[in-house]
């Protein structure tokens, strides 16, 4: 049977610009059932963080209590883990909580690309009725198309289930899958590459001018983005644009963001970027606070909390 702990204080490092006072309060009323909620940016034995905050020692030296790390996202590249390894700290991650709106915002992306609607969008603005053109522009089915999924994890799975489920061929590119298909063979394999890995400096820019090059100018990519903006080469996958090997480009994340460059859509109806929002939804803030009140409650049990690294 487990010991319950008493409560334990946590604390929030670092909120959403979306974030409305009401959500803050919402949060820390329904964290009173488990913990003991204190300001933002203090010490604590429980310290919350998004991606934006990197943990390193400089941070850690503020963090005298902390025994826990929990990260709202699903990424954790920022949490320094041999670090919070060496200081007997605890890590979990959130990917639950955005997984369903990423796989939605992506497959808006490869609808876009795939049943050409960026075409027909740019036309309808310049007045032209472009019905009899059909045949040239050839809008596909997805059952007519082959999606790569870089990363296999939560929301890769999910990903490739619901790309599957609406009659996609899929392949996936992940080293912990055996039947995985490597990254350098999908611009030869596949119409969509779809990015939901994680970065590391092994994989920084893995979307390059040499990766870009094998796309067909006679047969264009489409590329997707919705994991991690320091996994492409953004001035080179533009390039590939502008070349014709990629018919497509959809960006939600950015190496640097808010992203500076915005002008870049411009002249390219084919260029889609949204602001770092395909994690987003109307319940966010509830499911997040639902999955604290979770998390902790097992950190109270003395167990180990679902997703914890």
């Amino acid at each position: 049977m487990s010991t319950v702990l008493n409560r334990p204080t946590v604390s929030r490092w670092g909120r959403s610009s979306y974030e409305t006072p009401e959500h803050i309060a919402a949060e820390k009323k329904a964290l009173l059932k488990v913990a003991t909620p204190v300001s933002d940016n203090t010490d604590a034995e429980i310290v919350v963080v998004h991606s934006k905050l990197f943990i390193a020692e400089d941070t850690l030296q503020k963090l005298p209590s902390a025994k826990m790390i929990i990260t709202t996202t699903s990424g954790y590249e920022h949490l320094n883990l041999p670090l919070l390894q060496r200081n007997g700290i605890r890590a979990a991650r959130m990917p639950l909580v955005r997984r369903d709106a990423v796989v939605c915002s992506t497959l808006s992306m490869i609808l876009d690309a795939v049943r050409k609607n960026y075409v027909f969008r740019q036309q309808s603005r310049l007045g032209y009725w472009s019905r009899s053109d059909l045949p040239t522009i050839q809008p596909k089915n997805l059952e007519d198309t082959c999606v790569g999924v870089v990363g296999h994890g939560v929301i890769g799975r999910k990903m490739t289930d619901s790309l599957r489920l609406l009659g996609c061929k899929v392949v996936v590119c992940d080293p912990a899958d055996d039947k995985s298909i490597k990254f350098a063979d999908l611009p030869t394999t596949c119409d969509v590459v779809s990015l939901h890995c994680s970065y590391s400096e092994s994989n920084h820019q893995m979307v390059n001018v040499d990766w870009l090059s094998k796309f067909s100018v006679g047969k264009p990519g489409v590329l997707i983005n919705t994991a991690r903006g320091k996994l492409i080469d953004i001035d080179a996958a533009v390039k590939a644009l502008d070349d014709g090997r990629l018919c497509y480009l959809g960006l939600d994340v950015f190496p640097t963001e808010p992203f500076s460059d915005m002008g870049l859509v411009r002249g390219r109806p084919n260029l889609f970027i949204t602001p770092h929002s395909a994690g987003y939804h109307p319940h966010i803030h509830k499911d997040i606070s639902a999955n604290l009140v979770g998390y902790l409650q097992q950190y109270r049990n003395n167990e180990r909390l679902t997703f914890e690294l």
